[in-house]
């Protein structure tokens, strides 16, 4: 278990945005940045840092546009989230990371490691994917997304994060987690939904040391998903569990923990 969870503290990029983040476990230990997926936050990955070994620094990140985070009108694509990551970084004084991301992160965490490989020590992508573009399930989705205009339908919401998991979250942690929905705006599911649809996926071969995540019962992602986003790192590792949902670390985060744990040594 981790010997300290610290409060969540707001942090000035400089880039002039506001991001949210809450540090837990040993301060001088090896750095372990938590990148949510699409309108999750930081506070979604508590039960799963509680989990972690009290030696490293996990660093749970709400980025922009989700959780309490700055919520701009303009770019949601890979870059400017690569871009606000490598700014925390930096104001954080965090020369390189093992980078653990869930879902839409995992689509910014390749983008990252592309423009900043040196900022990189490992990557551990949860649910990952390389393009969006002609996924049946997150068309119907952004089908819904813009007919419920500029307000968030609270009912949507709760529907995309029950669809998450193969078996049902504690009544208290889905409320969360669907008030954390709640706090991103409409314009903020459209646009980052919108860029992971349009951006084209780059082929070139990642190196970087890598473990991809993968969940039999995920409703997202498929098996061809997966062999896709396998093919592009040249030194990954693969774990799957047949018997989990698109959030795994929710559904089981301290077998997700331990796994996460043991890759990175």
């Amino acid at each position: 278990m981790c010997a300290i969870t610290n409060p969540v503290e707001t942090i000035r990029l400089t880039n002039g945005l506001d991001l949210q983040y809450r540090e837990s476990g040993d301060p001088n230990g090896q750095p372990v940045i938590l990148l949510h997926g699409v309108t999750d936050s930081l506070r979604c990955w508590k039960p799963f840092t509680d989990a972690l070994p009290p030696h490293l620094r996990a660093i749970a990140v709400s980025q922009r546009g989700h959780g309490d985070s700055s919520k701009p009108k303009g770019d949601y694509g890979s870059a400017a989230f690569a871009g606000d990551l490598a700014a925390l970084m930096d104001a954080l004084g965090i020369r390189r990371a093992h980078i653990i991301a869930h879902s839409m992160s995992t689509w910014i965490a390749q983008r990252f490691v592309r423009d900043y490989p040196e900022r990189v020590e490992s990557l551990t992508l949860i649910a990952g994917f390389v393009t969006l573009d002609g996924n049946p399930l997150v068309g119907g989705l952004v089908h819904e997304i813009h007919a419920m205009g500029d307000t968030v339908d609270r009912n949507l919401a709760r529907a995309f994060q029950e669809g998450t998991v193969s078996t049902p979250l504690a009544p208290l942690y889905l409320d969360m987690v669907v008030d954390e929905s709640m706090k991103v705006p409409a314009h903020v599911w459209r646009a980052a939904f919108a860029a992971m649809l349009s951006e084209k996926p780059d082929a070139t071969s990642i190196d970087c040391r890598t473990l991809l995540i993968g969940c039999g019962k995920d409703e997202f992602f498929s098996d061809a998903d997966r062999h896709a986003l396998a093919s592009i790192f040249s030194n990954a590792r693969e774990i799957f569990y047949p018997d989990l949902g698109h959030a795994p670390h929710w559904e089981q985060p301290a077998r997700v923990a331990r796994d996460i744990v043991a890759f990175l040594g």
